[in-house]
């Protein structure tokens, strides 16, 4: 059995991105008019016939083995073809020429493969919600926050997010005594993970009790009433270390959620 994971990696809001602008605060930068080869192949180099390309604004691009591009910008997009795994691709002006390898469905041994994307630090805080740095009220966040990266990060067969925050509406005097950094994502988050196509939140992290028991209890409620399922915490060690099954294709796969690390000097070595 062979399966193919593509790992996404992105965070809607980190606390290394101080210097991250959001949307409608700066105007995008431009290039001059270049042209860009795409050239699409399978895993084994060979050209892949009729195959789309469909960009984040909803333009659809025919192509034959290749497609010529003319863009005054970076463009993102979603590569298909049939029999092939759905291929997600940044394309940057710059480069005159891009190869995409589109896999298979079905390997050399006829067994059917899935994609998997696997997404880090996801959240909706900080400056999606401080006056200093958003323009947006809480009335305002949609899926719009995270349009420009939807569609690529749902052209999987699963995808995965670790949910780096209690979700809810918690009071802030409530958070855990001594942490210095505690995140709460309001619960208008959930929207955001059905634009993305989330299929799971991992809840393992080591911002899952910034609000205690309450704040668990929070997150698993609004991700339940949302339909969202979820790994990874609990009011007990049962609950938290129990894995989810979820069917892929006819594939049941099996997902544990830990965290390894004990506390950092950021919190106080608090758990």
């Amino acid at each position: 059995m062979r399966l193919f994971i593509s790992l996404c990696v992105f965070a809607l809001l980190t606390s290394a991105c101080e210097g991250l602008a959001l949307a409608g605060s700066v105007e995008p930068a431009t290039f001059d008019s270049r042209t860009t080869l795409v050239r699409v192949s399978d895993e084994e180099g060979k050209s892949v016939d009729s195959f789309t390309l469909q960009l984040i604004d909803g333009t659809v691009y025919l192509g034959d083995g290749e497609l010529e591009l003319t863009l005054d910008g970076p463009v993102t997009g979603v590569i298909s073809a049939d029999g092939h795994l759905d291929g997600p691709i940044v394309i940057d002006p710059d480069l005159r020429e891009i190869g995409v390898e589109l896999w298979r469905r079905l390997g050399a041994s006829g067994t059917e493969r899935r994609s998997f994307h696997f997404g880090g630090d996801t959240m909706l805080a900080r400056r999606y919600l401080d006056d200093d740095y958003s323009h947006l009220t809480l009335g305002e966040l949609g899926p719009e926050v995270v349009a420009n990266i939807a569609a690529v990060f749902g052209a999987s067969d699963h995808s995965t997010v670790n949910l780096e925050s209690v979700v809810g509406t918690l009071p802030e005097d409530e958070a855990t005594p001594g942490k210095r950094w505690t995140i709460q994502s309001p619960p208008e988050v959930t929207a955001m993970l059905e634009a993305l196509g989330v299929d799971l939140a991992v809840l393992g992290n080591n911002h899952i009790t910034d609000w205690e028991d309450a704040g668990i209890v929070s997150t698993i409620d609004v991700l339940d009433d949302a339909g969202i399922p979820h790994v990874g915490a609990g009011l007990d060690l049962t609950a938290a270390a129990s894995p989810i099954v979820q069917d892929v294709r006819g594939l049941d796969v099996a997902t544990l959620s830990f965290l390894r690390t004990t506390g950092d000097f950021n919190n106080d070595y608090l758990p």
